[in-house]
């Protein structure tokens, strides 16, 4: 909570004012019988619809002071029953007392605009577009332990189909309506490998790889939002629906729409495999010196999901991540020096995807990861 003096806009006179969790905030006036005073002093602020109006917003005043946000919401201010049987079956067989095997299936429900937000919310509660997301979930795999105990494996071969995948989607800006709105994609199929291991290969170093090998496809996904490119470019012949072209099949998918089934699945790389060195070595009786270094490869992949577009994406990385130290032999306590990101890897700008004369399409370039660094001290106190 920061509470301080301010000034009323409306009243022109110093008012409180106390700032919580979230959005909401309360006022008072001074005065509130002077020739400026506002009817009740009370400030309207949105709050987020996971907070009730019965409810505290930290320590925030009254619930007076708190409304939530008018409009649709009262529209959906109602009971909603989605009824899914959700089953899960797995299977387990150990051939020796160190190798379990298995095998896996199972179901899993979303609620139609389980994650929308409020401002999205249709009007009219008939035009509700959203259907249920549904997913399958297949899993056969082994785990277990060798080297008498110094060395564990976990590998794991899945499918994973979605259907009616629950997804923003962009809106052309030549449209001039909303950037983006919430759609059901047909249905999204990831299939692939995950696997993990650490090995202990001395008492003082340990070492550890994991990964995964996937491949992700929109199995169905027509009527998706196109990108500003595509859209530009619809009149000369490309996949994105041109105005003429939803005006001769009026009951077809809507202009600035396009087919993106067959598509790679975005934020699914074809590969991540990530090494793991951890190593220690004594330099007192009572004192040691600690070295960790993680290393991630990944593959490039397009990161807009509203989009689909590879004029911004991640290319073929490197994350490394280090550690130094120091500790006592205890590990009561430890300083450590680290560097997240060392090879500054992110997003990279690819102009050869993008079409348009005025250069480069999506002015979000920012890195989503950048190099940091710092230093770590830990305590027990037990």
């Amino acid at each position: 909570i920061d509470c301080g003096n301010a000034l009323d806009p409306r009243t022109q006179g110093p008012r409180n004012q106390c700032g919580g969790f979230g959005d909401g905030y309360w006022t008072h006036a001074y005065d509130p019988s002077g020739p400026n005073a506002i009817a009740d002093g009370r400030s309207i602020r949105t709050v987020p619809e996971a907070w009730d109006t019965a409810s505290p917003v930290a320590m925030s005043p009254p619930i007076w002071g708190i409304r939530r946000q008018s409009g649709n919401n009262l529209v959906y201010d109602q009971v909603y029953n989605d009824t899914s049987l959700d089953p899960q079956i797995t299977l387990r067989y150990r051939p020796t007392d160190n190798i379990s095997l298995y095998a896996k299936w199972a179901r899993a429900f979303k609620g139609g605009g389980a994650d929308i937000s409020t401002a999205s919310l249709p009007a009219d509660l008939d035009a509700f577009p959203l259907l249920p997301e549904k997913a399958q979930n297949w899993e056969l795999g082994a785990k277990g332990t060798l080297l008498d105990g110094r060395a564990n494996f976990n590998i794991t071969a899945f499918q994973i189909n979605i259907k009616n995948l629950q997804l923003a989607t962009s809106v052309p800006q030549g449209l001039e309506t909303q950037s983006s709105v919430t759609t059901n994609a047909g249905e999204q199929r990831t299939r692939g490998i995950e696997f993990d291991s650490r090995w202990a290969a001395t008492d003082r170093l340990t070492l550890g790889i994991a990964g995964a090998i996937m491949d992700g496809k929109m199995v169905s996904y027509p009527g998706a939002g196109c990108n500003d490119t595509e859209f530009e470019l619809a009149d000369l012949g490309n996949a994105c629906i041109s105005e003429a072209e939803a005006l001769a099949d009026p009951d077809g998918f809507p202009e600035g729409t396009i087919d993106r089934t067959g598509a790679e699945a975005p934020r699914t790389p074809k590969y991540k495999i990530i090494t793991d060195l951890d190593y220690w070595y004594p330099i007192t009786d009572n004192l040691k010196g600690t070295f960790n270094t993680r290393v991630s490869f990944i593959e490039e992949y397009i990161y807009e999901v509203e989009e689909f577009s590879e004029i911004v994406k991640y290319p073929d990385r490197t994350v490394m991540n280090l550690r130094f130290g120091l500790a006592d032999m205890e590990d009561k306590w430890s300083v450590q020096l680290w560097g997240r990101n060392l090879l500054d890897a992110g997003f990279k700008y690819f102009p050869e995807f993008d079409l348009l004369a005025d250069g480069r399409e999506d002015k979000e370039v920012s890195q989503r990861h950048w190099f940091s660094y710092g230093i770590n001290f830990s305590y027990s106190f037990r």
